[in-house]
């Protein structure tokens, strides 16, 4: 059985590697694209799908993913340097999901349960770091608006006095935009998202169809990386968020 100082260095080579792919992936791939493709992916899905079991990382690896990316978002406040490259597509977004895993991986096992910390301080600490890298249970959003409303919204004119915002006013202001937002989902971008996924499942059929000696490099690339009509189905969609 592999000691945990292997398993250690095993995670954070693969954690050197997940960084290493994004990196390559922001030489043709527009970071904001990117992004925005990425974070939809893991954060939003049927219900069905969405398990604590496949996406109680969404929250940790989305955090990990804007601290890879922001950095290379273009300067708003000169807009002559923004870079100008392709939007993601859903290979590319595949491939920036598995390296967020691999990551993970690597912060899990090589930061939190490190062998050379084994004071009980030191003990706690790691553990207490490595509970708080995913949100669960009470960090769901309806949970945390009520914390802030029945803790910090008790200082309402303190915060409003020193920022400008209350507590209290950004969660009715974090609602109303979520409502939009909501609004905007189910009457614009769903619609499209179904005919796109039916798209890309007949174009994955037509390709998986067309004889071998006889295919392109696009459906040869396509059936490579989908095994399945569903896959591409589901991750072509996520293109349109750009």
């Amino acid at each position: 059985m592999p000691s945990l100082p292997s398993l250690q260095e095993n995670a954070a080579h693969r954690e050197q590697a997940g960084r290493s792919r994004i990196k390559e992936l922001l030489e043709r791939n527009d970071p904001v694209s990117l992004f925005v493709t990425t974070a939809s992916l893991m954060s939003f899905s049927s219900p069905e799908l969405f398990r604590d079991a496949t996406h109680g990382t969404s929250s940790v690896k989305s955090e990990l993913l804007a601290y890879e990316l922001f950095p290379h978002f273009p300067d708003t406040h000169h807009p002559t340097n923004s870079i100008h490259l392709t939007p993601a597509t859903p290979t590319d977004i595949n491939t920036c999901v598995q390296s967020l895993d691999e990551i993970l991986l690597g912060r899990t096992f090589v930061g939190n349960l490190s062998t050379d910390k084994t004071t009980p301080n030191d003990i706690l600490i790691n553990i207490t770091k490595s509970r708080a890298e995913i949100i669960r249970g009470s960090g769901y959003p309806a949970q945390t608006e009520i914390r802030i409303c029945e803790i910090q919204g008790r200082f309402d004119s303190w915060f409003r006095r020193r920022t400008g915002l209350a507590p209290s006013r950004a969660v009715e202001l974090l609602n109303k935009i979520l409502h939009t937002q909501e609004e905007a989902l189910n009457n614009i971008i769903l619609p499209k998202v179904r005919e796109l996924a039916i798209q890309a499942e007949e174009t994955w059929r037509t390709a998986k169809n067309t004889a071998t000696q006889d295919r392109n490099e696009l459906q040869n690339k396509l059936l490579q990386n989908f095994q399945s009509p569903k896959t591409p189905a589901y991750l072509e969609p996520r293109s349109f968020t750009n």
